[in-house]
């Protein structure tokens, strides 16, 4: 195989470390111990900038072990200029939430950022059979302690195809696909197993539809207690003129109307259906579960991070906008709690209902850095699960729940339906948080209905009001400067021994399981949500965003667009401030910023939440638009520009496209916000001996930081009204 690795054009090599500010990126300070990454030896790395445009090759060369007085550090090496890199976990840490670090690969389009969300369902599909195969073997290997022989492997593989309808690998190709789940690392883990193009018609064969039509009629024979006779009159009714399986009946029946299939085959097919799949037909889904479904009895874990709860809760309290006359609604919170300290190492706030997308916020929250917590607030407890447990809850036992644990890494473990105490733990940490400021504020009306008869009329129809950004202060502030610091049970020796959570997890975060690092991007790809737009001189809008970027005038230039096409554009629902637009002509996903008034607007904001604002703007525009003055206003000023005549056009063609597209590049780089305010004057001295590095903070939203909540105030009588818009088509099941 070559070790020439090409990048597509759109990202550019430099020359030194040092132009991609990696040596400007400050150490973590008072954050502790932290989870070690799972990195071997000699593996190639792409290391980019802020901006994800300028990048340099890397190779690992070992970890240096921590001393009294430094960090255990990552050994990279610049391998064109051999120019060394020490990273910290910290480090590595912060590189994996800002995407500025990827594997390299010799498949140029594995490289770029946003490729993950370039592959197409088909491919995903193909890349998910193949795990699940690899994952099952992996699984037999270690519960056995040793490796497992081809007849071993093609056993495991058959009890997996025989449970979830896929066919089993075939001997090299099962070996071929170990190895690469083995070499081709973690980043993402769908990507070592997707199809490489081969030429050939790929077309099912026609004979398949016949088992399609066998089973059919066995599953509706099976629900209604039938025998294999039923099975055949079923089949006979499936092949008659105008029925879904006309097409095979000569592959049924003969001229004269005689059944060709045997009663053999269609006894074997009874009787080798899946024994869930009977109880499914006959007895429903509840019964099924409870009959086959295998779940691991509660244990404590041995270390942080093995094992990690997540779950729902609503609480009574109405949420409002911090500037607008917005009301969302009462609150859904979901929690990651890690099981072994008692510590929730991520959470996310939503409204609607319990959603997967809601989920993967909490999820994205708990392994990246924490970017909303309130000023001066620091929270280092975080990392990569090895397991997550959850409950019957649908959005965390749906398909896309399962997918994502395939995609991301983790193992999903389901707890036995309507089993409570199984994570009773993280039902205790809902009702504290309850008790602990929602129910004691003014107005609130408790959680339990014996305890709100105690109240009179007039207090159960006050509901206590508060800004997003305070709620979401309030359960920062209960978790950074309380929760973790309190002795709780169970946390010793014995159920009856109390523990501190944060002196657990800095003893034994150093036991926790290696992490991997993963592209952030598949968060993204996950949620789904993407529209097809059209791409102007001043990029793309969506949802009253304009973004743009550089790249999207190869696009606009290229031969084979034309004025009002459409291109996918991928979303970020937990980021409006950026996106990804396909490029269909280079094959790469290309990443666009908001700009204009949305560069301050947008970043770091939810898509919920600007959804909101967007339907309230809507709703003020439609009354302004009903005033007489406004219209007659609106009507002078047409009539204006109709008056004024623009004859004059202006050729200037460029000599060369690669002098537009650098003025396009710097253009950008002009318009870029930064932040002075974080800028030290030069008045004072400087420290020769240890220098001091300042980096402007990039533009957030204002909306998208979480406060510090100021004294209760008494809720207002006049409640806002709650907007009510339509969401985008993209956005089905995502109310958060």
């Amino acid at each position: 195989m070559s070790n020439k690795i090409v990048i597509p054009t759109g990202l550019r090599e430099a020359q030194t470390i040092d132009e991609i500010g990696i040596h400007d990126i400050p150490e973590g300070v008072g954050a502790g111990p932290e989870q070690s990454f799972d990195i071997k030896d000699r593996t190639l790395f792409m290391l980019l900038d802020e901006e994800r445009r300028v990048y340099v090759p890397a190779m690992s060369n070992g970890w240096i072990p921590a001393t009294p007085h430094t960090r255990k550090q990552l050994h990279l090496v610049h391998t064109r200029t051999n120019q060394p890199i020490l990273l910290s976990n910290w480090k590595l840490a912060h590189l994996q939430a800002e995407r500025r670090i990827r594997p390299m690969t010799e498949d140029p389009t594995k490289n770029l950022p946003g490729s993950s969300l370039s592959y197409k369902e088909e491919h995903i599909a193909f890349s998910d059979w193949k795990t699940r195969m690899i994952d099952a073997i992996l699984a037999a290997e270690v519960e056995r302690g040793k490796h497992l022989t081809w007849p071993q492997m093609k056993k495991v593989m058959e009890k997996i195809g025989a449970e979830t309808g896929l066919k089993p690998l075939g001997r090299t190709q099962t070996f071929e696909r170990l190895k690469l789940d083995r070499d081709g690392g973690q980043f993402d883990r769908l990507v070592n197993q997707m199809p490489k193009h081969r030429p050939g018609n790929r077309t099912e064969r026609f004979h398949s539809q016949l088992y399609d039509l066998v089973r059919e009629a066995v599953f509706e024979t099976i629900a209604n207690l039938g025998t294999w006779k039923m099975v055949r009159a079923k089949v006979k009714i499936l092949v008659r003129d105008g029925a879904k399986y006309e097409h095979l009946r000569a592959e049924v029946l003969d001229n004269e109307g005689n059944f060709l299939l045997k009663q053999s085959f269609l006894g074997r097919t009874i009787k080798g259906c899946n024994l869930y799949v009977k109880d499914l037909l006959r007895h429903g889904p509840d019964f099924a579960q409870r009959k086959h479904a295998d779940y691991l009895r509660q244990i404590r874990a041995t270390a942080p991070l093995e094992r990690v709860d997540a779950d729902f809760a609503q609480f009574p309290v109405m949420i409002i906008d911090d500037e607008l006359d917005i009301a969302f609604g009462k609150p859904w919170t979901c929690v990651l709690r890690d099981r072994f300290t008692a510590i929730p190492i991520g959470w996310s706030v939503g409204f609607g209902s319990p959603s997967f997308q809601l989920f993967l916020e909490a999820l994205q929250h708990a392994i990246f850095e924490k970017t909303d917590l309130p000023e001066g607030t620091e929270y280092p407890y975080g990392g990569f699960p090895l397991a997550i447990g959850v409950d019957n809850e649908q959005p965390l036992i749906q398909k896309d729940a399962e997918n994502a644990a395939r995609q991301v890494g983790y193992k999903l473990v389901e707890y036995r339906p309507g089993s409570p105490w199984m994570k009773g733990a993280l039902e205790r940490l809902f009702r504290i948080l309850g008790t602990a400021f929602v129910h004691s504020l003014a107005g609130a009306t408790t959680s339990s209905p014996d305890e709100r008869k105690k109240y009179d009329n007039e207090k159960e129809m006050a509901v206590p009001v508060l800004k997003l950004s305070e709620f979401r202060g309030f359960l920062a502030h209960y978790f950074c400067n309380i929760h973790v610091f309190e002795p709780r049970l169970g946390l010793g020796e014995t159920n009856a021994v109390e523990a501190v959570p944060a002196d657990l997890w800095v003893e034994y975060i150093k036991k926790a399981p290696l992490r991997p690092l993963i592209d952030r991007d598949i968060f993204a790809r996950m949620a789904g949500l993407s529209k097809m737009v059209t791409i102007q001189s001043d990029g793309a809008r969506l949802d009253f965003i304009h973004y743009s970027s550089p790249e999207l005038f190869l696009i606009r230039t290229n031969p084979a667009h034309k004025k009002g096409k459409r291109y996918r554009f991928v979303r970020d629902a937990y980021d409006v401030g950026h996106g990804w637009v396909e490029d269909p002509y280079r094959g790469k996903m290309i990443e666009v910023f908001a700009q204009g008034a949305g560069a301050r607007y947008a970043p770091g904001l939810k898509l919920f939440h600007h959804r909101r604002i967007m339907d309230y703007r809507r709703e003020q525009n439609k009354k302004l638009k009903n005033v007489l003055d406004l219209i007659e206003a609106q009507d002078a000023m047409a009539e204006e520009v109709l008056n004024l005549k623009r004859s004059r056009r202006k050729y200037d063609i460029a000599r060369k496209v690669a002098q537009l597209f650098e003025s396009q590049v710097n253009k950008f780089g002009d318009a870029k916000i930064i932040d002075m305010s974080t800028l030290r004057s030069g008045a004072d001295l400087m420290d020769l001996a240890n220098p001091e590095t300042m980096r402007p903070k990039p533009p957030r939203s204002p909306r998208a930081k979480a406060v510090v909540p100021v004294a209760a105030k008494p809720a207002s009588t006049m409640m806002p009204v709650v907007v009510e818009g339509d969401d985008d088509a993209d956005a089905a099941g995502y109310d958060v």
